[in-house]
C-alpha cells in the first residue's frame, strides 16, 4: 500500500539538461568553424579557396604543415601565388596538381613526382623547370614560358607539344631514344624550327644545385 505522505517525483528539468544543450550549440559551433577555416584563411591571403585546398595538398605531399605556405609565398591582389624563389617538390610521389595562377620566382622541380598529372594553366617559370619522371603528365600548358631551360627526361605520358611553348635556354630530353613518346621527339624539333626554343635540343641534363631551395625532399 502506497504511503499517501510520499511526494511524487519532480517532473520539473534540472539544469543539467540545459548544460548538455549549451555544449550541443557549443560543438556544432566548432563544428561550423570548422568547415568555414579554409574558406576563411583563402580569404585572408585573397585567393579562392580551390587554391588554398590546393596549396594545403602541395604542402601534404612535401610533408609540411600549412604554415610552411606562408614562409614559401606571397598573394597579391589579383589573386596569385607567388613563390618567393626555387620551388623543389622533387620524388613527392603524392603531389597530384599545383594552384592556380602559381608564380615561381626562380626554378621548379618537379622530377619524380609520379603522380602528378598536369600544370595549371597561367604557371609563370622564372628560370627553369625539371619535369623528369612525371609519368602521369599528359601535356603542359598552351602559353609556357620557360626563360632558362627545360627537362622533360622520361616523361612517358606526354602526348606532345604545345606550339605555344617556348624555351630561352636548352631542352633536355632522356638520352635514351625509345623513352622518348615520338609526338614529343617531332614536337621539340619544330619548336626548335619555329625559333621558340633558344638553346640546343640535349640529351643529357646537367646536375643543378639547389641550394637555393627551402623545400626539404619528400
Amino acid at each position: 500500500m502506497a504511503d499517501g505522505n510520499k511526494e511524487t517525483p519532480s517532473t520539473t528539468p534540472k539544469v543539467l539538461p540545459d548544460l548538455i544543450e549549451i555544449d550541443g550549440v557549443q560543438a556544432i559551433r566548432s563544428h561550423t568553424e570548422g568547415i568555414l577555416a579554409p574558406a576563411k584563411e583563402a580569404e585572408k591571403r585573397g585567393i579562392s579557396l580551390q587554391q588554398w585546398q590546393d596549396l594545403l595538398h602541395m604542402a601534404k605531399a612535401n610533408t609540411q604543415h600549412s604554415g610552411w605556405i606562408d614562409s614559401q609565398f606571397d598573394f597579391d591582389k589579383t589573386g596569385r601565388i607567388i613563390a618567393k624563389s626555387s620551388l623543389y617538390l622533387g620524388n613527392c610521389i603524392k603531389l597530384n596538381r599545383l594552384p592556380e595562377k602559381l608564380i615561381v620566382n626562380g626554378g621548379l622541380d618537379l622530377a619524380g613526382c609520379t603522380h602528378l598529372m598536369s600544370l595549371p594553366m597561367g604557371l609563370e617559370i622564372g628560370t627553369y623547370l625539371i619535369l623528369d619522371s612525371c609519368v602521369e603528365l599528359r601535356e603542359l600548358p598552351a602559353n609556357l614560358y620557360v626563360p632558362q631551360f627545360l627537362s622533360i627526361e622520361l616523361c612517358l605520358g606526354l602526348t606532345g607539344l604545345p606550339n605555344g611553348l617556348e624555351v630561352g635556354g636548352d631542352i633536355y630530353l632522356s638520352d635514351l631514344s625509345d623513352t622518348i613518346p615520338s609526338q614529343v621527339k617531332a614536337d621539340v624539333h619544330i619548336l626548335k624550327e619555329m625559333g621558340r626554343i633558344g638553346g640546343q635540343i640535349i640529351y643529357k641534363r646537367p646536375a643543378i644545385s639547389r641550394n637555393d631551395s627551402n623545400s626539404p625532399e619528400c
